[in-house]
């Protein structure tokens, strides 16, 4: 069974990581976090917004090294 992850246990973004890192307490991070359905109500440990497709290739070999569980939300 998988521990969930929280800030406190999640290892640092990648230093070469160019987006925004958007954690809980930060004035944005309820609107961040929000999804359309209104069954779940998610509360990840970050939600990091690349800046380019080279953060996205930054951040997907980051969750892999660290076995850190992530979700993708798309849509511009």
């Amino acid at each position: 069974m998988q521990t969930a992850t929280t800030t406190s246990n999640l290892p640092p973004l990648p230093s070469d990581f160019a987006g925004r890192a958007i954690r809980p307490g930060d004035a944005e991070y309820d609107t961040a976090r929000a999804v359309v359905s209104g069954v779940v109500d998610p509360r990840p440990a970050v939600v990091a917004r690349p800046a380019d497709a080279a953060d996205v290739a930054r951040l997907v070999r980051y969750v892999g090294e660290h076995d850190v569980p992530f979700a993708v939300r798309g849509g511009g």
